[in-house]
This record gives structure tokens, C-alpha cells and sequence, in this order.
């Protein structure tokens, strides 16, 4: 039994090897529409997950016991002094302010 070179089988039957290229085209676009809306499901999936840990991480900061605790370490204790070079950056960033407002 030969095949026919302009013919090709699909679910049981057989149809153009044009009708076959559009059926396999159509679902080519069809899994990529389905990949790209996952992705854009995941994505915003992704957001609000940061978005949700981003507020617990600052609720859980701020609370007193962690604000006292931090203080007290000294990696996260505030410096009085400037060193120069910061400060001069910061009275330019100053004046740049007052002449842009």
C-alpha cells in the first residue's frame, strides 16, 4: 500500500497534507496562547507574593520588641558623624533641591 505524498492521516481519517499543516498550526498558536497566559498568571502571582511578604517583613520590623532588639545590635545603630565625603554629597544634594523647587 502506497501513501499519497499530498495525503496524511489524522484521528483516523485522512486529509490534505494543507489541512494538516493548518490543524497542527492551530494548535502550535493555541499552546503558545496557553504558555503566555500561565506565565502571565504566574507573574502576577509572583507579585502579589512579594507584595505580601515585603508587608510582613516590615509589620514583623516594626513591632517594639524587634525595634528595641535592633537598636541595640550595633551593625544597625545610627552614626552621628558623617564622614565628610557624605556630607558635602548631601549639602549638594541640598542645594540642587532648593533650586529644582
Amino acid at each position: 500500500m502506497r501513501r499519497d505524498p499530498e495525503r496524511c492521516s489524522h484521528n483516523g481519517g485522512t486529509i490534505s497534507i494543507m489541512e494538516c499543516f493548518l490543524i497542527t498550526n492551530s494548535i502550535r498558536e493555541d499552546e503558545q496562547k496557553n504558555m503566555a497566559h500561565q506565565d502571565d498568571r504566574q507573574e502576577r502571582m509572583t507579585g502579589a507574593v512579594r507584595v505580601d511578604v515585603a508587608r510582613n517583613v516590615r509589620q514583623r520590623l516594626g513591632r517594639p520588641e524587634n525595634v528595641r532588639t535592633l537598636q541595640a545590635m550595633p551593625q544597625f545603630s545610627v552614626e552621628q558623624d558623617l564622614p565628610d565625603e557624605f556630607s558635602n554629597l548631601l549639602g549638594k544634594l541640598d542645594k540642587a533641591e532648593r533650586r529644582a523647587g
